[in-house]
């Protein structure tokens, strides 16, 4: 024991307290010396002992009153209290202690050696519960200064446990909070769900659930409860302002394809009307034809670019090494070489969404290559705690770092069209695809040695298994 342990003796003769005291001089107790029940209460009223030792000329006098002040107090009802007397106790009366929580009795004579050894066993019980009480009273301070309701339920839905937040954020309707624990516990077992989002009182509620594990945690469930207005009304104004602009690509690029086709309509009229219209009207209408072609090809991408950012109505189980090869197949140059690099998980998501964005990957690792050199693609996974991380390398010209973020915006192009054909537009599809998908992709390149893209999704739950997202 590396710290002092306080024991109690209440002894009333003066040889008895100073042979104690020696008997004890070689452990590490920090010995506290009385001599009589009344001095000793007024001890025990200062600080909590290991044990309390009581050696009295006549034990029938206060041993009854001692062992029920003991345990009538919540703070002292577990401190062990050891007579020891050369009289004894009456039979009955040392009944009726024990009942009350009397540990032991010692007729004297008795074993020194073995009152030691009792006592270092209530000095190590006592550290044991200092311990414990130290960890239970820093967990109830974490419990009382989060900004999280916790709550812990049995399996038959009742409470154990529930923080002063908690009451808090539920005093609108803890009825309804009740019972949609007993719906989320439900959903929780299946493997469906685990959380749910509570609208009460003008407040939005986020209600999750965590099975908890142990030897005494069968069947009961934590249950946390915070207050997301803020970010869920953030959120609702992200979308719908996010509809808005898909519906303005979505009409927009639909009302200008009309007036395009009668451009390059009456175009091609004029052109087939003029017998000899000279260089100069020729290169006229050859740069109204070209810009027109443009203007269409642009116009298509802004339609992909906003259906790239609609939840898609089919979604499944994809298999990426699936998608992979097929996009290969259709896209490749006989001398272009892929590398799969062991087997490439399955993902919960839209087989459209990831098979453009595949495409989109793959094409620009088979377009940005230097002139001579043959390309080639590495393909491989990796796998988390979050999720799953695709990586797509290629041995391209790279991307300066300065351009990481920049690539993954709408028509930002780094290099000219007269240099690499496209529009701009490939990687922030891409980026829409990754987040449709709750997930995220970003570049790694150092704008010499190619580049290559990490897609991170996220892991999920789905029809009551673990799927590789």
């Amino acid at each position: 024991m590396s710290e002092l342990v306080p024991i109690l003796i209440i002894a009333d003769q003066t040889e008895e307290r100073i042979a104690y005291r020696q008997l004890f001089a070689r452990d590490q107790f920090r010995i506290f010396l009385c001599a009589s029940v009344a001095e000793g209460l007024v001890c025990l009223n200062e600080r909590t002992y290991a044990c309390i030792l009581c050696d009295l000329e006549n034990p029938e006098k206060d041993a009854m009153q001692l062992t029920q002040v003991l345990r009538s107090d919540p703070r002292l009802n577990r401190i062990p209290l050891l007579f020891t007397s050369c009289r004894g106790i009456s039979q009955h009366l040392c009944q009726n202690c024990f009942d009350c929580g009397l540990y032991d009795c010692l007729d004297k004579p008795f074993d020194l050696q073995l009152l030691r050894r009792k006592m270092r066993v209530f000095a190590s019980l006592f550290m044991q519960r200092q311990k414990v009480e130290q960890q239970r009273s820093l967990l109830e301070a974490v419990l009382a200064n989060t900004h999280e309701g916790v709550a812990v339920y049995d399996a038959q839905g009742e409470f154990h446990y529930r923080n002063a937040i908690w009451e808090v954020l539920c005093e609108a309707d803890p009825a309804a909070v009740a019972e949609e624990v007993k719906l989320l516990r439900c959903a929780l077992l299946e493997g469906r769900s685990d959380s749910v989002d509570l609208e009460l009182s003008c407040r939005i509620l986020c209600l999750r659930l965590r099975a908890l594990s142990g030897e005494f945690a069968e069947g009961k469930v934590v249950a946390t409860i915070c207050d997301v207005t803020a970010e869920r009304l953030q959120e609702r104004r992200m979308r719908a302002r996010q509809q808005e602009l898909e519906m303005f690509a979505h009409v927009a690029s639909h009302d200008l394809r009309a007036p395009l086709r009668h451009l390059t309509a009456f175009t091609e009229i004029l052109s087939s009307q003029l017998n000899d219209p000279g260089p100069q009207v020729a290169s006229t209408l050859n740069t109204i034809q070209a810009a027109t072609h443009r203007l269409r090809g642009l116009v298509d991408c802004l339609q992909q670019y906003a259906e790239a950012g609609r939840p898609s109505k089919s979604v499944r189980l994809v298999s990426l090494e699936q998608v992979v090869r097929e996009t290969w197949e259709t896209l490749s140059r006989p001398e272009a070489t892929l590398h799969l690099q062991g087997p490439l998980p399955s993902v919960f998501g839209s087989p459209s969404g990831l098979g453009q964005l595949l495409q989109n990957l793959l094409q620009n690792a088979l377009k940005f290559v230097s002139s001579g050199r043959i390309p080639e693609v590495w393909i491989w996974s990796t796998s988390s705690r979050e999720g799953v991380t695709l990586h797509v390398r290629d041995n391209g010209i790279g991307i300066p770092m300065q351009h990481r973020q920049r690539i993954f915006e709408v028509f930002q192009r780094l290099h000219g069209r007269e240099v690499y054909a496209g529009d701009g537009i490939g990687l922030s599809v891409c980026q829409r695809v990754m987040e449709q998908h709750g997930g995220s992709i970003e570049v790694l390149s150092d704008g010499l040695t190619g580049s290559t893209f990490l897609l991170h999704f996220p892991r999920r739950v789905h029809g009551g298994a673990l799927t590789g997202t």
